[in-house]
């Protein structure tokens, strides 16, 4: 295996469209690597953290029950368990990762995000959206009857960090891993699965999934190692062709990169904030202004904005930004100034994404003359930046797999 192409987000992109198109948008399953940026630990980081902060109680425990998320968590009372997740979850940011899905989620290409995070991320990039989806909590009201959850929603599998109950120890997670069958099988039987922030590794829902996975549906496996760790491997085997692997994904950037595919990114905030701020006033009810004598607050405000997102609209220059979120390469080279240092970066980046997009079309296809078109690239990026070291090192990989074709 190795890390994903333009070519694999293409065509991931390009199967979430279809399934939009057919009625049946993608499930999302997300795991700690989707938060990760925003600030929330890894497991292996509250292990070491459970370690040294409650030695006394970890002495208990095994040399290699030391090394478990769930059995360092067994040792630890309720209370102990929020204290130990609260200040990450007070001091979380939003990251890109979760701003794509609640993008994705807005303009319908996601149904339902199931998520085995206790954090509040994602609800608050779906507000950052003008997306209000649906959220279940599955730790304290698990349902068979799956069509009760209306989509968009956020299914919260083992709680929410601010919820009545967390799932963390191995006792817990097993037992709430049958309450969980129902939901995991349909997740299977009626759309097809995206997942990505998961390994599978510290719960006992993976062994659910695997044996209510049957390969009914396509599903798309992101993972940020090069390759699929066994267990995974197996279980994507299930599945045939219809189930991949794709490694090497950073959450943010791929989702980001599918997202601006498929349209949904940057969001309407990033674009035209004003514009995004009348439509998240449109349904507030008239001001009531009643003998008060007080102004109109809110037709001032839509007057206001109406006319800073009308002036945006209008501008006659290039917004170079806006297109670089957009992944408008070839219009960020087209407008783009190299003698403005503001505007330098994002050219040499233009050329950059370009010619990764033609080096791995070239390397899809064996194409000796894709790889030069790539080289020309990488040469321009260079000579405005000469210090742009992906540029350099990207350049290399290419003259690589033109060295290879010879």
């Amino acid at each position: 295996m190795s890390k994903y192409t333009t070519q694999d987000v293409k065509r991931i992109a390009g199967m979430i469209r279809r399934s939009k198109e057919d009625g049946r948008p993608f499930n999302l399953l997300t795991g700690a690597g989707c938060s990760l940026r925003a600030g929330i630990p890894l497991a292996s980081e509250l292990v070491k953290e459970i370690n040294a902060g409650y030695k006394g109680l970890c002495e208990e425990l095994s040399e290699q029950e030391k090394a478990d998320y769930g059995m360092c968590m067994s040792v630890l009372s309720r209370a102990e368990r929020r204290d130990l997740l609260q200040p990450y979850m007070d001091k979380a940011e939003v990251n890109w990762a979760n701003i794509a899905i609640a993008a994705l989620m807005k303009k319908g290409f996601i149904g339902r995000a199931l998520t085995f995070n206790f954090d509040t991320v994602l609800i608050r990039a779906c507000g950052i959206c003008g997306s209000y989806p649906q959220i279940y909590d599955f730790a304290t009201a698990p349902a068979n009857n799956d069509s009760l959850i209306v989509p968009p929603a956020i299914v919260h599998l083992h709680g929410q960090g601010y919820g009545l109950a967390m799932m963390n120890t191995p006792e817990e997670t097993k037992r709430h891993a049958e309450n969980l069958k129902s939901l995991l099988r349909n997740m299977f039987d009626k759309n097809p699965l995206m997942v990505i922030g998961y390994s599978g590794e510290s719960d006992a829902v993976f062994p659910v999934m695997a044996e209510v996975f049957e390969g009914q549906q396509r599903v798309c496996w992101l993972g940020y190692e090069d390759g699929p760790s066994p267990q995974v491997a197996e279980f994507l085997g299930k599945g045939g062709r219809s189930a991949k692997f794709h490694g090497g994904a950073d959450a943010d950037r791929i989702l980001i990169e599918i997202a601006r595919v498929l349209g949904a990114f940057p969001p309407r905030l990033f674009e035209n904030p004003y514009q995004h701020l009348l439509d998240e006033i449109a349904p507030v009810q008239e001001y009531p202004l009643g003998d008060s004598g007080s102004s109109d607050i809110l037709k001032d405000l839509r007057v206001e904005l109406a006319a800073k997102a009308e002036k945006r609209k209008q501008a006659s220059l290039p917004n170079i930004p806006s297109l670089m979120t957009q992944g408008k390469w070839d219009e960020v080279i087209k407008h783009a100034d190299p003698d403005n240092p503001e505007q330098r970066d994002s050219l040499a980046w233009a050329y950059v994404m370009e010619g990764n997009a033609l080096s791995d079309l070239a390397k899809l296809n064996q194409d000796g003359g894709l790889f030069r078109r790539s080289l020309d690239k990488f040469a321009e990026a260079v000579k405005i930046k000469p210090d742009k070291y992906e540029a350099l090192n990207n350049w290399g990989n290419a003259l690589s797999g033109l060295a290879a074709l010879k």
